[in-house]
């Protein structure tokens, strides 16, 4: 027996495509800013807490850094945050 896919479910499948693309640009690479030079310092971050100038990072798989700094910018489409240093 064939089975024939309609287009009601080719919609469904390529919405859950969308947002899980979606999804994935939400992680953020976390820049530090020391004068002129730019340092990755952490990929795939889900979340960052700021708390003085303490900011936490976590990791998409629950990595936790903590460093020094202010946030200077986040930049959703670009999937990045800038760090200034102290």
């Amino acid at each position: 027996m064939t089975r024939q896919i309609t287009a009601k479910q080719t919609a469904k499948k390529q919405t859950r495509k969308d947002l899980l693309e979606k999804l994935n640009m939400c992680e953020l690479n976390v820049i530090m800013l020391r004068g002129d030079s730019r340092e990755r310092i952490m990929d795939s971050v889900a979340k960052i807490l700021v708390e003085g100038n303490s900011i936490q990072l976590t990791g998409i798989f629950g990595d936790k850094m903590t460093i020094e700094g202010s946030i200077k910018e986040v930049n959703i489409s670009r999937g990045e945050a800038l760090i200034l240093a102290d």
